[in-house]
């Protein structure tokens, strides 16, 4: 599953970050393989979701979330 199949207040752990692209962005905010996240709020209308990193709070959006594979923890 990707980060915009969790629902708010789940944990998951990423698996893998699929598509170059968003690979650096994700890793410099903290996002990269074996981290453990937190879907804090997910804005409507198809807007971003705030992700909880660590104690950092970080909104993300859809089109990015997409490519970030998780597992439930």
């Amino acid at each position: 599953m990707n980060m915009n199949d969790i629902k708010v207040g789940q944990k998951v752990k990423v698996l893998t970050i699929e598509g170059k692209g968003a690979e650096k962005k994700l890793f410099d905010i903290g996002i990269m393989t074996g981290a453990q996240l937190e879907l804090v709020s997910r804005h409507p209308f198809r807007g971003p979701l705030v992700i909880k990193v660590g104690n950092a709070k970080v909104a993300l959006g859809r089109s990015v979330a997409k490519q970030v594979r998780v597992e439930a923890i």
